[in-house]
């Protein structure tokens, strides 16, 4: 590849990135809208996404008699649950009267959980860059927390910060599942095609399911359903819905360096449509924690971790494959939504 090709590469890469960073940046401005109309009815709003992502997606692979990944039904149940978890407690905490700003530094706190839960569970290995990276990025999540004003402009931020960091940690096992379902066999695209229709599905059923437990039936019907309100709905499905389907896709061709910025970008974005469009504020240490996770997530993304056991599977595919065989790209890793 020439210099000039690697080059409108990069650009593209980073352009790709930045409309990530803008998706993630227009889904919390719904959803703050939402809140402000007292019409953000938490799991109503995900089960939307749900939808249409088994519709879009499940359809898709079977018509096209797309490879499976052949994992039992209830794996898919599992990670509906997860997800629909995760997501649940993030829109939750933008329920609260909060800032939002501060709350996409918190949900970062995934990488540092990734990173352990892939140590045990996917058999990767990390250097000194990876765990200074975490240390970094633990120590601005530390900062942002003692950013909070309890009493202040935004009463309920620490309530709002704990829903937050309950949403990280679910957010990394869901990120743990989708990678494990995308790296079990190299189906290349197939397999994202095949988690997002799946996981729409289950994830469907399991927010229907919550709905009627905390009953969140009856707050729909209490909510008042104007054309403003309805278009911040769909506004906040359609971002997440193309937030989710372009992260897969996003991963197969980038690197987990310039999505990773994409996420610091993001972050940037927030706290500035906090101040533009909100006439809100950040607090100072707010600065301070995002140059923290910018130097923690930057210095974590230089080297890609060790798979000991794709490394051994890597050995005897070689064995086998002829030596101009393609070979998938599953070196990234599993994006951290927010």
């Amino acid at each position: 590849m020439t210099l000039s090709e690697t080059f409108r590469r990069q650009i593209a890469n980073f352009t790709y990135g930045q409309v990530i960073s803008i998706l993630l940046v227009c889904t919390s401005i719904f959803t703050n809208k939402l809140q402000l109309n007292d019409a953000l009815v938490v799991t109503f709003s995900t089960t939307f996404l749900y939808v249409l992502l088994a519709l879009v997606f499940l359809p898709y692979f079977y018509v096209k008699r797309c490879a499976s990944v052949h994992l039992p039904v209830w794996f898919w149940v599992l990670f509906g649950l997860i997800d629909v978890e995760a997501n649940y407690w993030a829109v939750a905490a933008f329920a609260e009267d909060v800032n939002y700003a501060i709350l996409g530094l918190i949900l970062h706190m995934t990488i540092p959980v990734v990173t352990v839960l892939s140590y045990f569970f996917m058999g990767k290995r990390y250097n000194w860059f990876h765990v200074v990276g975490c240390v970094f990025a633990v120590a601005g999540f530390v900062v942002i927390f003692a950013a909070n004003n309890e009493g202040g402009e935004f009463p309920n931020q620490m309530r709002g910060n704990l829903k937050s960091l309950l949403a990280a940690g679910l957010y990394a096992l869901s990120n743990l599942l989708q990678e494990f379902a995308v790296k079990r066999n190299n189906t290349g695209i197939d397999a994202n095609i095949e988690v997002l229709g799946k996981m729409g599905v289950t994830a469907t059923i399991v927010s229907l399911i919550q709905m009627a437990i905390i009953s969140e039936y009856a707050k729909v019907t209490d909510v008042d359903w104007s054309a403003e309100n309805v278009g911040w709905n769909a506004g906040y499905v359609l971002t997440m819905f193309l937030f989710y389907a372009t992260v897969s896709v996003f991963l197969r061709v980038s690197e987990s360096l310039l999505f990773n910025i994409s996420l610091l970008t993001s972050d940037l974005y927030s706290a500035l449509t906090m101040m533009w469009v909100f006439d809100g504020s950040v607090p100072g240490l707010y600065w301070l924690a995002w140059g923290l996770e910018c130097v923690g997530i930057t210095v974590y993304s230089v080297y890609e971790p060790i798979e000991l056991n794709k490394s051994k599977d890597t050995a005897s595919d070689d064995a086998v494959a002829p030596e101009d065989t393609p070979k998938p790209d599953l070196s990234n890793e599993a994006y951290h939504k927010v």
